[in-house]
């Protein structure tokens, strides 16, 4: 989608959770990437491998092969707001 100008000063959150039907699990490379930044949130390998997994998953489309396993791991994770 292309979006307006209306649009251009969307937050990431609200441009993630408006424009993509992947919201859900897009939304946890935010949180992963929130914590990266912040040098007192001790993210770990795990945490970006999860991130990393999780962003591979939505963008080869293989929601019918894993989407169950993937969904519960990004619901866990946007639950917390945190890796």
């Amino acid at each position: 989608m292309i979006l307006d100008n209306q649009n251009k000063n969307l937050k990431v959150h609200e441009w993630i959770t408006q424009y993509t039907e992947e919201g859900e699990l897009l939304m946890v490379n935010k949180w992963i990437g929130n914590a990266g930044s912040r040098r007192n949130d001790n993210l770990t390998k795990d945490n970006l491998l999860d991130g990393f997994e999780i962003l591979e998953f939505v963008l080869n489309n293989l929601f019918a092969k894993d989407k169950e396993r993937i969904t519960k791991k990004a619901v866990r994770i946007n639950r917390r707001k945190k890796p």
